[in-house]
């Protein structure tokens, strides 16, 4: 069962980012989160789901990006006075995905590239448990990727506008 919650959306995506810096310092990769179009601050959602979500598309892109940047990127798009649409994007300059393998990385046991993925250990469960969370929540998961070019997980999920957050 979901256990939505006020939630502010600044202050959860900052957490993952500050919680993943040094494993992504630890890659030579720079991390980052930033806002596309004007900010929404406080949200109603599942944040326990939400930040589970998030820090799967962060650890593997951290996982397969050396040297290179990973960028959480927000943006919502309002759909109501009280309902918003929520874009995540996890983006990377990691080492990308076929395309002929960017559909089948969302079921269980699967992994893009077995041999990358033994030196970087995986059972291929995130993307899958990602999924039916956001599935859950009411949203959705899609992936933009080629190789060597990286990758662009892209979460799009409803959410509850909340006027300000809770009391002090």
């Amino acid at each position: 069962t979901l256990s939505p919650r006020q939630t502010d959306l600044g202050a959860l995506l900052q957490g993952i980012v500050d919680s993943q810096s040094s494993a992504a310092a630890e890659a030579g990769t720079t991390i980052g989160w930033r806002w596309s179009g004007p900010p929404l601050r406080w949200i109603m959602v599942d944040a326990a789901r939400l930040q589970q979500v998030v820090l799967n598309l962060v650890g593997n892109a951290i996982k397969f990006t050396r040297d290179g940047e990973v960028w959480i990127e927000a943006r919502a798009t309002r759909t109501s006075d009280t309902q918003a649409d929520l874009q995540l994007s996890v983006i990377d300059t990691g080492i990308g995905i076929a395309s002929d393998r960017q559909a089948a990385i969302f079921e269980d046991f699967v992994t893009s590239d077995t041999t990358y993925s033994r030196r970087t250990y995986g059972a291929g469960l995130g993307l899958g448990i990602t999924r039916r969370l956001l599935s859950l929540m009411g949203g959705t998961i899609s992936v933009e990727s080629a190789p060597d070019k990286g990758s662009a997980f892209r979460v799009s999920l409803p959410v509850a506008i909340i006027r300000r957050g809770p009391p002090a």
